[in-house]
C-alpha cells in the first residue's frame, strides 16, 4: 500500500507522466541554486588488491 492508497500502484504512471518540462524547471529554479550544490569526482582506487 502506497501513501494509504491501494489503487496509487495503478496511477503512478500516470502521475510520473502529467509533470510538464515546466513544472520541473519551476521546481528545479526554486531548489537547486548554485550556492546548494556539490560536484563529486571519484574513480577506482590506485593500488587496490583484488579480492
Amino acid at each position: 500500500m502506497l501513501y494509504g492508497d491501494i489503487n496509487l500502484i495503478n496511477t503512478e504512471m500516470d502521475i510520473y507522466r502529467s509533470i510538464t518540462r515546466e513544472e520541473i524547471r519551476e521546481v528545479a529554479n526554486k531548489y537547486l541554486n548554485d550556492n546548494q550544490r556539490l560536484v563529486l569526482t571519484y574513480g577506482p582506487e590506485k593500488n587496490k588488491p583484488n579480492r
